[in-house]
């Protein structure tokens, strides 16, 4: 034994420890039990388990289909191997993403549904093929009840849902519900709200549900969601988007066939949910079988942010649902391409006093001409971005917002169609005085290929009262191309260089990528230093460049 130990090692061979080694030790320190001297005398012949843990653990990274089945062999080599295989099938118990449901996705519950520890998840992202067989859907939305059932937490969750094929034409209630049974199974929808549940029960922080390709329709009559989620007391509002406004509420309801008893709304406790983000981008979660959960998901949690986008929902849907949905920790909100009507949206923001950041996307329905929002709303505001229409209504009206610091102003440019300035000016002219007092941008929603829409003989008059250019200090651009077209890059300093404030610019495009392309990059960023000498930022799909560098 002595002179064992005054051998000196050789070190030379020795592979240096990985971080995520390091952080198995710590995770399986208290797992470890102290052995008798009875299971010492037995495990004298097993000469894998008398190896310590960092030995092991380097042996286990080196090995492939074996990690599962060591896993089962004792709880020692549970805690050491079981992690081991999880991370290789895209699932760290210590931190990252998991993505389901895709090839290995079965191999990791599986590996759940034995484990001896409760993993935490920072990002889950789970798709549900509603094409594919009924056994397969229900099959995944189960194992994913056991998955969030297996976790300590998952601070966010993102599903993706893949519409029923042909389901993008109109069809009527009784033909979408015999879709949905025939095809899913009877018990999908009850499924479905075990699954939210579940994960809402694990902590989840943010939420997201997304419908991937065409939109879903929602066939869900104004009867059914009153049948599905109880009446309130309907707004004259209502009479906005009938055929005559004179009729009232009550007897176009009649002669709808809608019944409206008087049901007191249900007043659900709030704290019961940690829910602080809820991305609701797919109709599926608003039709009659799952609105009431939804709005209970709303109403019983202290959500800070709500994102409501791609929604289609009736305008006398929204005029059930809105009023029933009561926030009183809002402070973000998002609206883009639902069919609200103003006045519904006038009188959820009137309810909703503590709202600071505030998106009406560009294919929101625009306000009536003359609506103007009172100035008792949105007394909190900090950071509006809207439309040309929106930001009229809001801003307009004296003593209106008076906290705002931020407006974004939303353009679209059509096909064929040029950018303005002098036109921009005269629409914005009955509040230009409040876009001066602020950091103003202008955010450009471009739908041709080209620079057309640059045009190099309408430039704005800096001399003008009124004029909003020299005040804009930041411009992104969103280009309908993949990849960034010369003619554009070569225009744009010079189109730029007409806002003499200009601080950021930034341009996106589908790819989400940073282009690499240095001969177009160069002589960029050479011209927009030359012709913008105020520019100080420069990003290109989120990524950030340094002009000097190019200079």
């Amino acid at each position: 034994m002595e002179s064992y130990c005054s051998a000196k090692p050789n070190f030379q061979h020795v592979v240096e420890p990985s971080k995520f080694t390091y952080q198995l030790l710590d995770f399986i320190a208290p797992f470890q039990r102290e052995e008798s001297d009875e299971s010492s005398r037995l495990r004298q012949r097993a000469v894998l388990l008398d190896l310590p843990n960092e030995l092991l653990l380097q042996i286990f990274e080196s090995l492939q289909n074996e990690l599962y089945s060591l896993s089962l062999v004792s709880k020692r080599l549970h805690y050491l191997a079981l992690p081991i295989y999880l991370a290789r099938n895209g699932m760290s118990p210590f931190s990252g993403e998991l993505i389901l449901f895709d090839e290995r996705s079965q191999d990791v519950l599986q590996a759940l549904s034995i484990a001896l520890f409760r993993p935490t998840l920072k990002r889950i992202h789970c798709t549900f093929n509603f094409g594919r067989p009924q056994k397969e859907l229900i099959r995944n939305i189960r194992g994913m009840v056991r998955l969030a059932s297996k976790l300590s937490r998952m601070e966010e969750v993102h599903f993706d849902i893949i519409r029923i094929p042909d389901m993008g034409q109109d069809l009527d209630s009784n033909l979408y519900k015999k879709l949905l049974m025939d095809d899913v199974g009877g018990d999908w929808e009850q499924e479905f709200l075990v699954l939210f549940r579940s994960v809402l029960e694990t902590g989840c922080i943010t939420l997201t549900v997304c419908l991937q390709g065409s939109g879903w329709s929602v066939v869900s009559t104004p009867n059914e969601l009153v049948s599905a989620i109880g009446s309130r007391k309907w707004s004259s509002r209502l009479c906005g988007f009938f055929p005559c406004s004179s009729i009232t509420c009550s007897f176009w309801c009649k002669s709808q066939g809608i019944d409206l008893p008087p049901v007191p709304s249900v007043v659900v406790p709030r704290g019961h949910i940690d829910l602080k983000t809820f991305n609701l981008h797919c109709s599926m979660l608003l039709n009659a079988q799952f609105c009431s959960r939804t709005i209970e998901i709303l109403n019983s949690s202290c959500l800070s942010t709500l994102s409501l986008k791609h929604l289609c929902v009736d305008p006398a849907a929204w005029a059930i649902i809105l009023p029933r949905i009561d926030l009183h920790a809002l402070s973000s909100l998002s609206i883009d391409a639902c069919t609200i009507m103003y006045e519904d949206l006038s009188d959820f923001l009137h309810r909703h006093p503590h709202i600071t950041h505030l998106y009406l996307g560009r294919r929101l329905s625009p306000p009536p001409p003359d609506a103007r929002l009172s100035k008792s709303a949105l007394c909190q505001l900090s950071h509006l971005s809207a439309t040309r229409e929106y930001l009229i209504s809001f801003l307009a009206p004296t003593g209106s917002s008076p906290y705002v610091k931020k407006v974004d102003l939303l353009v679209r440019i059509l096909r064929g169609d040029r950018f303005n300035f002098k036109k921009l000016d005269n629409e914005m002219s009955s509040i230009s005085y409040r876009l001066r007092k602020v950091e103003l941008s202008l955010e450009l929603s471009l739908e041709s290929s080209t620079g057309d829409w640059m045009s190099p003989n309408i430039y704005p008059n800096y001399h003008k009262e009124d004029s909003i250019i020299p005040y804009i200090v930041k411009v992104h651009i969103n280009l309908r191309t993949y990849y960034l077209p010369r003619d554009v890059m070569a225009t744009l300093p010079r189109w730029l260089s007409s806002f003499p404030s200009l601080k950021q610019a930034s341009i996106s495009s589908p790819s989400q990528t940073p282009p690499t392309d240095v001969l177009l990059l160069h002589p960029f960023f050479h011209s927009m230093g030359k012709l913008c000498p105020g520019i100080e930022t420069i990003e290109i799909n989120d990524h950030t460049y340094d002009i000097e560098a190019y200079l």
